[in-house]
């Protein structure tokens, strides 16, 4: 590999840390998603968690 491709580690770490506070932030919108669930949502996302949480009662209501 040339030294003309290679990232500095500097450079390569920031990506790295962008790349994990994406998916944290992600990832905390989904759990406050599913902890906070209502009815009158239009977002998609909200939406997406609302039948997955109906679907999880339905399964479990089926198992008692």
């Amino acid at each position: 590999m040339s030294d003309r491709t290679r990232l500095p580690k500097s450079l390569l770490s920031n990506k790295t840390h962008i790349f994990k506070n994406g998916v944290q932030s992600a990832t905390n919108y989904v759990q406050n998603a599913i902890e906070n669930v209502t009815e009158s949502t239009q977002d998609a996302t909200q939406n997406l968690v609302n039948n997955v949480m109906r679907k999880r009662q339905d399964e479990d209501n089926k198992m008692t």
